[in-house]
C-alpha cells in the first residue's frame, strides 16, 4: 500500500469517527440551554409591518425582525423595546416580563415624510 493510500484511509477513518462522536453527543439526553440563557427567561415576539426593521432591546441590537420569528429570550423584568428602520419613525415600548412569560409586541412603523 502506498503512503498516499494509507493517508487517505486514515483521513476517512478520522472523519467517520468524528461523525460518530457528534451523533453520540447529540443523543446524550436533554439539551442544556446556551451559555448566558436560563430556563427562567421570558420570550418576546415582535411583529412589524416593515420586515427588514431592526429590533433593539435595552439599547442592544438583536437582529432583523424578519429573522426572529421564534422570538427572543430575555431576562425577566422591565425592558425597553425599540424597532428601527431608516425610512420610518422608531417604535418604542416599555414592557414588564415575568419568569417564563411570553409576550407579543405589535410594532407599527410610520414612514418618515420627505
Amino acid at each position: 500500500m502506498s503512503a498516499a493510500t494509507a493517508t487517505r484511509r486514515l483521513v476517512a477513518v478520522m472523519v467517520v469517527a468524528g461523525v460518530l462522536a457528534g451523533v453520540a453527543v447529540g443523543c446524550g439526553g436533554p439539551s442544556q440551554p446556551e451559555p448566558g440563557f436560563s430556563r427562567a427567561d421570558a420570550v418576546v415576539l415582535v411583529r412589524c409591518n416593515v420586515p427588514d426593521a431592526e429590533l433593539w432591546i435595552d439599547e442592544r441590537f438583536v437582529g432583523q425582525v424578519s429573522s426572529l420569528a421564534g422570538g427572543v429570550a430575555v431576562r425577566p423584568g422591565r425592558r425597553r423595546v425599540e424597532v428601527r428602520h431608516h425610512l420610518h419613525h422608531t417604535f418604542y415600548e416599555q414592557i414588564e416580563l415575568g419568569t417564563r412569560e411570553q409576550l407579543t409586541v405589535d410594532a407599527v412603523l410610520v414612514p418618515v415624510l420627505p
